[in-house]
């Protein structure tokens, strides 16, 4: 058996050689293989990772260099077990190597395979063999001293792959070298250990999304919130329109001179906006706003990217979320006590609040609306609501609240919070617990009042429009009075009833009512001052001054309530009464309203001076002549209007039996009356002017004759004059007055309507028109008879004129009768 050792030296040191050779030739390929494998990788991903953001792109996500770090991984240990440590694993025989040598070396003739196989095998050989043996052998160790192990290797495999290893690993070196800082970002992001961006030329940073703060005050409506971006996520709500603002760093990096945003919505629509410049550089930093496209009228949700030179901001998402709003309101209205109201704590109607609503002035309102969401705090604004000042609000967290000069308050209300207003008299407002309704007390409400409210949800998402609520109040007015005096002048005597007719009218029914009799002196100053809250009455000392009241049944309506002032002496409720005084009376009357200023309402001052019976006649003899001045002139007038109707009555000349209305047709086509039509026309003119006249006359008979009716009774409310003057005045004037009218006069006016029909035609216009002048004469004869009797009752005042002049005289002469008498008498004792 032979062994290994029996080998030429020769021989056995080549194979080594060959060996050794062969390992280090794996080695050297495998580490070349691997040293380019790892800075391709490194370069590759160096390229993918920066490059794009050297377009304004981004770095691969953290994802991707996941993905391509366990690509890398795995190539590389796929590549390491395979070259290196399998190859140099792999036995390497001699009879493998002797092989290999043959292969490049031919003239050896398989002595070296021969011997090497040979003298390492175990098998047995015979003794013949030996020689041949040991001569091959020979050969081979003489022959192996031309072989050249390093021409085993093909050193292209080397060179290639050193040609690919070397430059990457060169190049790999010196970006460690120069930009060492770099070098350590792009293995830490290819490795994993960091997720730092890339330095870029421009740096611009996310502000956050600057969205108008919707308040349910007017003053406020130019506030705005920024409202920060948190983890990329933003939400708005439906319907808004913000402004996206970023800044970009002026000083440390280069300032882009315009930055675009690319957003894409949910539903898939793409686009593009170019954001613009705010102002100029502040602090290091230029800003940047967009105010359009998709921000304005948000509708759905978008996800924004914004790039600025090679900085790039990416995945901002603005979430459109729906805004609560006010599905129903509630208006809840218990009366004042003024009212009478029937329960304390009772409400007196409850109803859906609509347009025009409005409540009894004082009421106390509760308003309860109802969210389609859960509310978290509520914006409020009232404006109105009393006539009070100063205003004290709180929030939930304060129990002294300060004063504040407006007449309006608005204030954020959160949950089981309170708001307190003395001008608005604002109780509170609460949020129930589930958020879906929240109730806003008024009491005491006083005057109309305006309500707005933006409703916030637990997120602070507000609506996008306050909703108002327009509250009117029924103001409580004072009761109104009116008092008039029936059959009364100017002027009363001592004996007078006076009549007094009283109107009130009140919302609710008055609830005191009275008219106070004042009597004073003329000739002294007293007076009553009108226009305040009560009754002023200024006296001297020693002078004459009394009042009386007439009580008058409480509530609304007319009443009528008589004065007699000689009742009211006999009773003692008067002094005694002599010409020279007045009496003034004044009303007043007041309702139960209690809240504030006294609704007390008082007429103006009837003033009546006090004179004798027979200054009384003298001025009621002045009306009589007034009526007789007045039916001379309708007595004139209707002289007038029978001559203007004697010539409708004049008889026809050649005119024809009908008058039939004929048109002529001009050049121009034009429709012109003929002369019989514009005669027609001007008789119904003048008929029409008639008819006017005796509706005057017959108006003007009436207020002659009422006012007769008013002289009578205010000679019997006076008591001053006997029954045969006013049966003189009755039956000689009034009487035969309202007989004109309604016979004679009325007679006249219908036949004055019947001219009107017989307008047409002339001769019968002229057969009804004299009919119509027979009764005018009848009329001014009926007229003139009535004058004449107001003649002889104006000689028959002037009789008594005389009469009481004569007495007036006598009278006076016994007085200086008298007075000559005492001084006689007096002259006596001196």
């Amino acid at each position: 058996m032979q062994s290994q050792d029996k080998i030429a030296p020769e021989l056995s040191t080549l194979l080594s050689s060959v060996r050794n050779r062969v390992r280090r030739f794996v080695l050297v390929d495998s580490l070349l293989a691997i040293t380019g494998l790892v800075t391709g990788i490194f370069w590759l991903g160096f390229l993918i990772d920066q490059t794009p953001v050297r377009f304004g792109g981004t770095e691969m996500p953290r994802l991707a260099r996941i993905l391509f770090f366990s690509t890398g991984i795995g190539c590389l240990a796929w590549l390491t077990g395979k070259l290196l440590i399998g190859r140099l694993l792999r036995p390497l025989p001699d009879a493998s190597l002797a092989l290999l040598i043959e292969r490049l070396y031919p003239e050896l003739g398989g002595r070296l395979t021969t011997a090497v196989e040979l003298l390492g095998s175990e098998r047995k050989i015979d003794d013949h063999s030996q020689s041949l043996l040991a001569k091959v052998h020979q050969q081979a160790a003489t022959l192996v001293a031309k072989v050249e192990p390093s021409r085993l290797f093909r050193r292209e495999t080397l060179i290639r792959k050193g040609f690919l290893a070397g430059p990457l690993s060169v190049a790999t070196v010196a970006f460690l070298v120069f930009d060492p800082s770099s070098f350590a970002l792009a293995a830490k992001r290819l490795t994993l250990l960091s997720d730092a961006p890339w330095p870029r030329r421009a740096d611009i940073e996310m502000v956050g999304i600057e969205l108008p703060t919707i308040t349910a005050s007017d003053d406020d409506s130019d506030q705005t919130e920024l409202i920060p971006f948190d983890q990329k996520l933003v939400r708005l709500p439906i319907g808004s329109s913000s402004s996206l603002r970023l800044r970009a760093n002026a000083i440390d990096a280069e300032l882009p001179s315009v930055c675009t945003v690319y957003y894409e919505t949910d539903s898939g629509s793409t686009g593009q906006s170019n954001m613009r410049r705010v102002g100029r550089v502040v602090d290091g930093y230029q800003h940047f706003v967009l105010d359009g496209p998709p921000l304005t009228d948000l509708s759905e949700s978008v996800v924004l990217s914004v790039r600025g030179l090679d900085d790039r901001l990416d995945d901002y998402r603005i979430q459109a979320v729906v805004p609560p709003s006010i599905s129903a309101a509630t208006v809840a209205v218990k009366f004042p006590a003024y009212l009478k109201s029937s329960e304390p704590d009772q409400t007196d109607w409850n109803r859906d609040y609509q347009t025009g609503i409005r409540v009894e002035e004082g009421s106390d309102v509760e308003v309860q609306i109802i969210s389609t969401t859960p509310l978290g705090s509520i914006d409020l604004w009232i404006q109105g609501g009393s006539n009070r000042e100063g205003i004290l609000g709180s929030t939930p967290q304060q129990t002294e609240p300060d004063p504040l000069d407006s007449d309006q308050i608005n204030t954020a209300v959160q949950s089981e919070s309170s708001v307190h207003s003395d001008s608005l008299s604002v109780e509170s407002m609460r949020i129930s617990e589930d958020g879906l309704t929240a109730t806003l007390t008024l009491p005491k409400l006083m005057s109309p009042t305006t309500i707005s409210i933006v409703p916030r949800d637990v997120d602070n998402i507000s609506a996008q429009s306050p909703y108002r609520y327009l509250i009117g109040v029924i103001k409580d007015e004072p009761p109104e009075i009116k008092l008039g005096l029936q059959g009364i002048g100017t002027a009363v005597t001592a004996n007078a009833k006076i009549p007094i007719q009283s109107r009130i009218q009140d919302d609710y029914g008055a609830y005191r009512s009275a008219i106070t009799l004042v009597l004073q002196d003329e000739a002294t100053e007293n007076k009553v001052v009108q226009g305040t809250p009560d009754l002023e009455v200024e006296s001297q000392p020693n002078q004459l001054f009394s009042e009386t009241n007439l009580d008058i049944p409480d509530g609304s309506g007319a009443t009528e309530t008589d004065a007699d002032l000689r009742e009211l002496v006999a009773q003692k409720q008067l002094p005694e009464i002599a010409p020279g005084m007045r009496i003034d009376i004044i009303g007043e009357t007041s309702d139960r309203y209690d809240l504030g200023i006294d609704h007390t309402t008082r007429t103006e001052v009837i003033r009546l001076p006090i004179v004798t019976p027979e200054t009384l006649l003298a001025f009621l003899e002045r009306r009589e002549l007034s009526l007789r001045a007045r039916l001379e002139q309708t007595l004139d007038e209707s002289r007038t209007l029978r001559d203007n109707l004697s010539e409708f009555a004049a008889p026809p000349t050649n005119a024809p039996l009908t008058d039939e209305p004929r048109s002529n047709a001009n050049a121009e086509g034009s429709v012109t009356l003929d002369q019989p039509d514009r005669e027609t026309q001007v008789r119904r003119l003048r008929i029409q002017q008639a008819r006017l006249q005796s509706e005057k006359t017959r108006e003007e008979l009436a207020g002659i004759a009422t006012s007769i009716d008013d002289i009578l009774l205010e000679m019997q409310n006076n008591r001053v004059d006997s029954v045969d003057r006013q049966n003189r005045l009755g039956t000689g004037v009034r009487d035969p007055i309202q007989n004109v009218i309604s016979g004679t006069l009325q007679e006249l006016q219908q036949q004055v309507a019947k001219l009107d029909n017989a307008a047409a035609n002339q001769s019968l216009l002229a057969n009804e028109s004299r009919i119509a002048v027979a009764q005018c004469e009848q009329l001014i004869l009926d007229l003139t008879a009535i004058l004449d009797k107001m003649l002889d009752l104006e000689s028959y005042n002037e009789i008594l004129d005389l009469v009481r002049g004569l007495i007036e005289d006598q009278n006076e002469l016994m007085e200086d009768t008298k007075s000559e008498r005492k001084k006689k008498v007096l002259d006596l004792f001196k």
